[in-house]
């Protein structure tokens, strides 16, 4: 193997650290003959090895110091905030988990639909559903002006929870719906604190 370089991704930066690591990893493996592998021995393919890892959260470690950095804001409506901060305080806020449309996979098709939020911001909004059943969380995609939940299941109880940044100040809503509603709206942003986000979070009543 030779000639070894990370493949490039317009919108991914590589740590320098991790790319010299790796390549020291590829260039001490011990030399190999691909024709003593008879499905592989194709000249007119390429190939490809990669390495991957996974960063994990400590959720409690996480939470204790983002209310630590954010003390102010526990139980006065919040100033200013990092929106990425934010989102993964919610997560370690609550005990759900955190879920895409793979979870449904095996569901029927006659059994799904999609869940569409319209807001007044949506470039400047968060939406989340939180699935009541499971006690999990969905981010949408945002799309043509609404936020989208693709391929969910029907006659599910959710509830709707967006944050918005317009004007520079989050601001909370929140409403509840079954999947099978259409066009649903989330609207009356109102201030909120720390406190407020969590037992919104996990009050699933």
């Amino acid at each position: 193997m030779v000639n070894f370089k990370p493949r490039s991704f317009p919108d991914k930066k590589y740590s320098k650290k991790a790319t010299k690591i790796t390549l020291e990893l590829f260039k001490s493996l011990p030399p190999f003959d691909i024709n003593d592998e008879d499905r592989y021995a194709d000249y007119e393919r390429y190939f490809s090895l990669s390495i991957r890892s996974n960063r994990t959260l400590n959720q409690e470690k996480f939470k204790q110091k983002f209310r630590n950095k954010y003390a102010n804001y526990t139980n006065t409506a919040i100033e200013k905030i990092d929106p990425s901060a934010l989102e993964f305080y919610m997560f370690s806020a609550t005990e759900m988990g955190w879920i895409n449309c793979d979870r449904f996979w095996d569901i029927d098709e006659d059994d799904k639909t999609d869940f569409i939020v319209k807001t007044a911001n949506p470039k400047e909004t968060k939406i989340q559903l939180i699935f009541k059943d499971i006690k999990s969380i969905m981010t949408g995609s945002y799309e043509n002006g609404a936020f989208v939940f693709k391929n969910i299941p029907k006659g599910k109880d959710i509830k709707v929870i967006g944050i918005s940044y317009a004007n520079g100040k989050p601001t909370l809503s929140v409403g509840t719906a079954t999947t099978a509603t259409k066009n649903f709206e989330l609207t009356t942003f109102k201030e909120f604190s720390l406190d407020e986000l969590e037992t919104e979070l996990n009050n699933l009543q």
